[in-house]
């Protein structure tokens, strides 16, 4: 499993400038949903914590 935190998305961001970053995430969010098929997912996972709930939802492929 791979999990990107909040400082993990600053420091790329640092080290590659804001519109690159914007820029390869486009180009990737396009890619993976042309081959939305090969990715194995699973339904939402809630988890109820107080003043609200987090949803889940996992999705990998044979990579990640």
């Amino acid at each position: 499993m791979k999990l990107i935190t909040v400082q993990d998305i600053n420091k790329i961001i640092k080290q590659h400038g804001f519109n690159n970053f914007m820029m390869d995430l486009m180009n990737t969010l396009k890619s993976d949903f042309n081959r939305w098929n090969e990715f194995e997912k699973s339904p939402r996972h809630a988890v109820h914590v107080d003043g609200g709930v987090i949803e889940l939802m996992p999705v990998a492929d044979g990579r990640y």
